[in-house]
């Protein structure tokens, strides 16, 4: 296996990581729980700079395989409309929280009074997880063997060498709760 595509599959698995975390908010919002909206607005922006790094990289492997293998491709020619729609998803995540509940940390405690906005998030979460899960299992159902199979060691090189700009997704994570770290940037935010 290349190297890049042993990275793709780590990619997924990080990625696997904040759609649980996620996935856990939208349950305790589901069961009426309170819960930090900043720290669901920190796994958007995780999702989104894995996102941003990860996908660049798939979108050259598609472009080496259609050359090599139009019909093997073909399968996955929507993939990057899929990338945009699953962004779509993961920004509507956030604006249904709004500007204001994530403007400091705590804001859970008023907002978890108001259940339509817990529902309305919960719900974001839950059309983005879903389609995010359905996404990447079609990738490593059919994409990732076919670009394995059919792309040459010249082809993974030079997708590699194209990938080389874009960092793979954190993958470390804390082993008590399986939910991945969350990176900061020199700020202070998530994902700078």
């Amino acid at each position: 296996m290349s190297a890049l595509l042993a990275r793709l599959r780590r990619d997924h698995t990080a990625i696997r990581l904040f759609l649980q975390a996620l996935e856990a908010k939208g349950a305790a919002l589901d069961q009426g729980e309170a819960v930090d909206y900043a720290q669901v607005r920190d796994l958007t922006a995780n999702l989104r700079s894995a996102g941003a790094n990860h996908h660049p990289c798939e979108h050259s492997v598609l472009a080496l395989l259609q050359v090599r293998a139009p019909q093997a491709a073909a399968k996955m020619a929507d993939m990057p409309e899929d990338h945009e729609r699953l962004d779509r998803e993961r920004d509507a995540v956030d604006a249904a929280m709004g500007p204001t509940l994530v403007a400091e940390r705590g804001a859970q405690t008023d907002a978890a009074r108001d259940g339509a906005l817990g529902r309305r998030v919960s719900a974001a979460i839950d059309d983005l997880v879903a389609d995010q899960r359905d996404h990447m299992a079609r990738e490593e159902a059919d994409f990732f063997p076919a670009a394995e199979r059919h792309l040459t060691l010249a082809d993974w090189r030079l997708a590699e060498a194209f990938c080389a700009r874009y960092p793979a997704a954190p993958h470390e994570h804390d082993e008590e709760d399986a939910a991945p770290k969350v990176r900061r940037g020199t700020n202070g935010a998530a994902g700078d």
